[in-house]
C-alpha cells in the first residue's frame, strides 16, 4: 500500500502541477474531429492504439520529456498506451491510472525510479526540497531507486 501512498502524494502535489501549467499540450485547443484525425493518422500501425513511440514520433525531440509525461496522463486503465477516448479527453477529465504516473516518472524506464528522475521536474522550484524529502521517504531500502514492490 505505500505505492498508493506514493502516487497519491504524487497525484495531489506533483502531477496535477504537472498536468496544469507546466505540461499542457498543443492538442488540448484541438476540437474532437482535429483529435481523431491526429489520432488516426499517428497510429502508425493502425491498432487503435498509440503506443509510446507513436506519439513521441510527432513531437519536436526537444518536447519529448515533457509530452512523454503527458502521454501518461492521458492513460487512465494502466496499459501504456491510448485509445482515441484517452486521446481525446480534456485534461480536467482525466485521472490516470497509478501505473500510468509510474511509468511518466521513469524516464529511462528501467521498471524503477531513482531519486533524481522522481525530483527532475522540480529542479530549482519551491517544492524541490519537499520532493527530496517524499524521494528518500518513498525508497524503503535506501538503494536510491522506488519500485512498485516498494
Amino acid at each position: 500500500m505505500q505505492v498508493l501512498d506514493f502516487f497519491k502524494r504524487l497525484s495531489l502535489f506533483s502531477l496535477l502541477l504537472v498536468s496544469g501549467a507546466l505540461f499542457c499540450t498543443q492538442l488540448s485547443a484541438q476540437d474532437a474531429s482535429g483529435q481523431e484525425e491526429s489520432f488516426r493518422s499517428w497510429d502508425s500501425n493502425t491498432d487503435q492504439y498509440l503506443q509510446l513511440a507513436e506519439y513521441l514520433k510527432q513531437i519536436p525531440k526537444d518536447q519529448h520529456e515533457r509530452q512523454r509525461r503527458s502521454f501518461f496522463e492521458r492513460d487512465l486503465d494502466g496499459d501504456l498506451k491510448l485509445t482515441l477516448e484517452e486521446f481525446s479527453l480534456p485534461p480536467d477529465k482525466r485521472t490516470p491510472h497509478w501505473k500510468s504516473k509510474f511509468a511518466s516518472c521513469d524516464l529511462d524506464q528501467d521498471g524503477r525510479i531513482s531519486r533524481e528522475e522522481y525530483i527532475r521536474p522540480f529542479l530549482g522550484s519551491k517544492w524541490e526540497e519537499g520532493i527530496r524529502k517524499n524521494a528518500v521517504h518513498f525508497d524503503r531500502d535506501q538503494d536510491g531507486y522506488f519500485t512498485i514492490s516498494e
